[in-house]
């Protein structure tokens, strides 16, 4: 009954406290030590969870509902995203020209207005991941400023050349598409540094991506390659992802990208690797966390491992020159604990020749 008792008294105190609030009759900010500041935003954050959210209104409703606390926040970043949206209405975002991030990813949308480009001049960054696009949106090729374009896991064919209209790009996502080729314009993207072409049709490297001397990285992986020729000219390349790509053969020619620091090799059918791979001298020593690139902070997947990831292949034997590099051969003929163990019979202290951790350890 104690029991029973206390859990009522709690009740009610927290409908009274909930009630002065509602009404007004107690300043939240006053009666707790909870900054002002701190309070406006925490309001304004549950205005966005229950008006864009709220399952009782429709996605039109509830973008209206956004939009309207975007524009009294002059919100910078705005996230759309997973509202059922199914079209954006003509002139949405015509009082929202300071916002610089917009994420529309999730719906259901297949175009967008043209009013997009004039009402949102100073935008940045753009997702549209997951919807309905079967093509490019028109409007986005007028959106000169974009340093960042996500368009990943939707249902496009192919890049119209009209794509290099967006010269300042510094992020491209095109990845879980159908695409097979790339315009020759898109070498006009001079700025690139990440491009990510994963889950695609990809049989070749395209022709268009051998000028783009600032690219840094690129994931490659989910797609049926013949072979990787066409990486060999992108001499700024830092990292790659090959994974799942059918690979049976890494040339030795691996060795002309000389600023690599990581590679992604799972997934494939390799039997060995090239003593030259191991040889580079930006290869990365050890194991470093993922981070970050560029001004739009994007998270870059394929920097969550630095060497070479190789696991799931078919590896029957390495060089010992791998041993002074950090490498994952998991599930291999070759264990991880057979290479450790060879590496640490060359070094007889356990220590790799330039005094990093053996690999495996």
């Amino acid at each position: 009954m104690r029991e029973i008792l206390t859990v009522l008294i709690s009740a009610i105190v927290i409908l009274t406290v909930t009630l002065l609030y509602k009404f007004g009759w107690v300043d939240s900010s006053e009666e707790s030590n909870i900054p002002s500041s701190e309070v406006r935003v925490h309001r304004q954050q549950a205005d966005f969870h229950s008006i864009c959210y709220d399952l009782a209104l429709d996605g039109l409703q509830r973008l209206e509902g956004c939009l309207k606390v975007a524009e009294r926040d002059k919100s910078v970043v705005l996230n759309l995203s997973n509202l059922g949206l199914k079209q954006i209405p003509v002139d949405a975002f015509k009082r929202l020209s300071h916002l610089t991030t917009l994420n529309l990813s999730s719906n259901k949308l297949s175009k967008l207005p043209l009013s997009i480009t004039s009402d949102l001049s100073n935008l940045k960054t753009l997702y549209l991941d997951q919807n309905q696009f079967d093509m490019f949106p028109s409007a986005v090729f007028q959106m000169k400023g974009l340093q960042l374009l996500s368009i990943g896991e939707n249902q496009l064919i192919e890049v119209p050349a009209e794509l290099n209209k967006l010269a300042q790009l510094e992020v491209l996502i095109l990845k879980g598409n159908s695409l097979s080729e790339l315009p020759h314009s898109l070498s006009a993207l001079t700025q690139l540094r990440y491009l990510d072409l994963s889950e695609n049709l990809f049989r070749t490297i395209p022709d268009s991506l051998r000028t783009l001397s600032e690219l840094e990285y690129m994931n490659l992986g989910n797609n049926p390659l013949n072979n990787i020729d066409g990486l060999l000219a992108l001499n700024s390349l830092k990292g790659v992802g090959l994974g799942w790509t059918g690979l049976s053969v890494l040339p030795a020619s691996i060795s002309q990208l000389k600023k690599l620091q990581f590679i992604k090799l799972n997934g494939n059918a390799l039997t060995t690797l090239p003593e030259t791979l191991a040889q580079l001298p930006a290869l990365q020593k050890n194991w470093i966390p993922k981070r970050n690139i560029g001004p739009t902070q994007i998270d870059i997947e394929i920097l969550e491992d630095s060497g070479v990831t190789a696991s799931m292949n078919n590896i029957q034997y390495l060089s010992a020159d791998f041993c002074n590099i950090w490498i994952d051969i998991t599930n291999n003929p070759l264990s991880q604990k057979s290479f450790t163990n060879q590496c640490e019979r060359k070094n007889e202290n356990g220590l790799n020749t330039n005094g990093a951790p053996a690999p495996g350890r």
